[in-house]
C-alpha cells in the first residue's frame, strides 16, 4: 500500500523541520515512519516532567549558524514550491548566494526572492524547464558565469503523474523519470567537476520513501526516486576516489606532490597533440560517413523509382483537366508518393548508419580518453601510491524529424501557364510520359537530400562527442591538479569528510537490513 501521507507533507502539516528530525534520529534519508516516531516521542515527552520535555530536540531549530555559508554559491531547483523555498531561505540565511530555479510559477518565485532580500539575503531567479537535454549544463554555466563558482547543488524539483501500472502510459513513465531522475543526474554531472576543481562542494538530492517502499498508483515516481537513491550512493562512492586522492596528496611529502604536479603540467603541455588526435578521428569518421551515407541511400534508387512508377501508372489514369490542372495534380501526388516511399527508407537506413558511425566514434574517443586516464593514473600511483580510475563516454545522434523533400520544376519553361493552347485530348499521352520520366530524377535528388540530412545530424553528434572528450580531459586535468595541490592543513577536513561518508554508508546499510 502507498503510505497515506508522504514524509515532506507530514512535516509541513505538523510544522516540523525535516533536517531537525534527521539530526535527532541520526539518519540520512527521511521516511514516513521516522516522522511518526518523532511525533510519538514528542507526545510522550510532553507528558513527562518539564525537564524531560526540555531534552527533546526543538521542532524547527536553525539549520545553520549565521554566516556559516558566507561566500558560497547555491543552486536550488524547484524553488517555487514549499520545500524548495524553505531550502533557499535557510541557505540564504546562512550567507549563501542563492540561485533559485523555477519552471512556471513566477509569482511564487518572486515572492521567495522578495522574502530573502527582505531578510538581508541574496537571491537570483532562474526560469528553466529541467526536462531539456541541455538545461542542466546551461543552468550551471549561468551560475558559474554570474557568481564565479557553484558550491552547493540541491536537486529538489520533482513532480507526480499518477496512474496505476496497468493504465500508465509511456509518456507518464518517461515524464516522471525525466524530471525526478534524469534532470538531477544531468545537474550533478554538470556541477561535479566545478566542485572538485575548487575542492569544496555539497550536493543534496531530495528523495522520498516511495523509492524504498514503493507507492501504489505512483510506480513511475517510486522508480525514479529509487534510481535517485542509487545515483546518490554511486556519486558518493565516486567522490570517495577524489577525497582519497586529496588525502593522499595532503599526506604526501612535498617532493612527491611536486613530481605529480610536474607530470600534470607535462600532460597539459601535450594537449595540442591530444586535440590533433581528436580532430584527426573526427575527420576520418566524417569522410567515411559522407561516402557511406550517399552510397547506402542511392542503393535504393532503382527500387524506389520502380515503386513510384507503379503508383504513378495507377493513379495518373484518374487525373483530369487542362495542362495546368494535371501538372498540379502530378506535383501534389509526387510529394505524397515520395514521402510515402522515402520516409521509411530514411527511418530504416539513417538510425542504422548513425549507430554504426557513433559506435566507431565511441570506441575511438573512449580510447583517447582512456589513454589520457591511464597516463594520469600511472602518474598518480607512482607519486602518491594510490589507484585512480576514470569515466566512460556516451553520445546519441539527433535524427531529422522527417525527410525534407523537394519537388523541382516539372517543365523547363512555364508551358503549363499556356494550358489553353495545349489540347489535352491530343497531348495527354505525351504529358503523362514526360511526368513519368521525371520520377527517377526526383527520387535521386531527394535521396541525396535525405543522405545529406543524416550526414549533418551525425556530423553534429560527432562534433559534440569531440567537444565532450576535450572537456572531459580538461575538467579532469584541472580537478586533479586542484586535488593534488591539497595543502597539509586540509588533511583533517578530508579525513573528517571520509569518516562522515563511512558513517552515512553504515546508517544506510542498517536501514537496508531492517527493511
Amino acid at each position: 500500500m502507498r503510505p497515506s501521507v508522504q514524509p515532506a507533507p507530514r512535516c509541513r502539516i505538523h510544522g516540523l523541520d525535516p533536517a531537525a528530525i534527521l539530526r535527532a534520529t541520526g539518519k540520512s534519508v527521511l521516511h514516513r515512519q521516522d516522522v511518526q516516531e518523532y511525533l510519538d516521542a514528542a507526545a510522550a515527552a510532553s507528558a513527562r516532567p518539564a525537564a524531560a520535555a526540555a531534552a527533546m530536540p526543538a521542532a524547527a531549530p536553525a539549520i545553520f549558524s549565521p554566516n556559516a555559508l558566507a561566500g558560497k554559491v547555491a543552486l536550488v531547483t524547484g524553488a517555487s514550491g514549499g520545500i524548495g523555498g524553505a531550502i533557499c531561505q535557510a541557505l540564504a540565511g546562512a550567507g549563501a548566494k542563492v540561485f533559485a530555479q523555477y519552471r512556471g510559477n513566477a509569482a511564487a518565485a518572486e515572492r521567495l526572492r522578495t522574502q530573502i532580500l527582505a531578510g538581508g539575503g541574496t537571491c537570483e531567479l532562474l526560469q528553466a524547464d529541467l526536462t531539456g537535454p541541455d538545461t542542466a549544463t546551461t543552468l550551471v554555466e549561468q551560475v558559474v558565469s554570474k557568481a564565479g563558482a557553484i558550491h552547493i547543488l540541491v536537486n529538489n524539483a520533482g513532480a507526480l503523474d499518477d496512474g496505476t501500472i496497468a493504465f500508465m502510459t509511456d509518456e507518464q513513465w518517461a515524464k516522471a523519470i525525466e524530471l525526478n531522475l534524469t534532470a538531477p543526474f544531468r545537474l550533478l554531472r554538470a556541477a561535479a567537476m566545478n566542485m572538485a576543481r575548487q575542492r569544496w562542494g555539497r550536493i543534496v538530492n531530495i528523495s522520498s520513501d516511495a523509492g524504498r517502499l514503493g507507492a501504489a498508483g505512483r510506480a513511475n515516481y517510486a522508480a525514479a526516486k529509487a534510481g535517485l537513491d542509487g545515483l546518490t550512493r554511486s556519486a558518493a562512492r565516486e567522490c570517495r576516489d577524489c577525497l582519497g586522492l586529496a588525502l593522499a596528496a595532503a599526506r604526501a611529502a612535498n617532493e612527491k606532490k611536486q613530481a605529480l604536479l610536474r607530470q600534470l603540467q607535462k600532460e597539459r603541455s601535450e594537449l595540442d597533440a591530444t586535440n590533433a588526435e581528436i580532430r584527426s578521428l573526427v575527420s576520418r569518421l566524417q569522410s567515411r560517413l559522407h561516402n557511406d551515407a550517399l552510397d547506402e541511400f542511392l542503393a535504393h534508387k532503382a527500387s524506389a523509382t520502380a515503386a513510384l512508377r507503379r503508383r504513378f501508372d495507377v493513379e495518373s489514369a484518374s487525373w483530369k483537366g487542362h495542362l495546368g490542372q494535371i501538372t498540379q495534380q502530378f506535383e501534389h501526388w509526387l510529394r505524397d508518393a515520395l514521402e510515402a516511399e522515402l520516409e521509411p527508407l530514411a527511418h530504416a537506413i539513417g538510425p542504422e548508419l548513425a549507430q554504426r558511425c557513433l559506435g566507431d566514434a565511441r570506441t575511438g574517443f573512449s580510447r583517447i580518453a582512456r589513454a589520457f586516464q591511464d597516463r594520469l593514473g600511472k602518474s598518480i600511483e607512482e607519486s602518491l601510491g594510490i589507484r585512480f580510475t576514470g569515466a566512460a563516454f556516451e553520445a546519441d545522434a539527433a535524427p531529422p524529424a522527417r525527410p525534407d523533400l523537394d519537388i523541382g520544376r516539372i517543365f523547363d519553361s512555364h508551358i503549363d501557364l499556356l494550358w489553353f493552347l495545349v489540347p489535352m485530348r491530343l497531348f495527354r499521352p505525351l504529358v503523362i510520359r514526360h511526368f513519368r520520366r521525371q520520377i527517377p530524377w526526383e527520387a535521386e535528388k531527394n535521396l541525396h537530400r535525405i543522405a545529406a540530412q543524416w550526414r549533418e545530424a551525425i556530423d553534429a553528434a560527432l562534433g559534440q562527442f569531440a567537444i565532450r572528450t576535450h572537456d572531459y580531459i580538461m575538467e579532469n586535468l584541472n580537478a586533479i591538479e586542484a586535488l593534488a595541490a591539497s595543502p597539509e592543513g586540509r588533511q583533517a577536513a578530508i579525513e573528517q569528510a571520509l569518516a562522515d561518508m563511512n558513517q552515512i554508508e553504515a546508517i544506510e546499510s542498517n536501514n537496508g537490513a531492517e527493511t
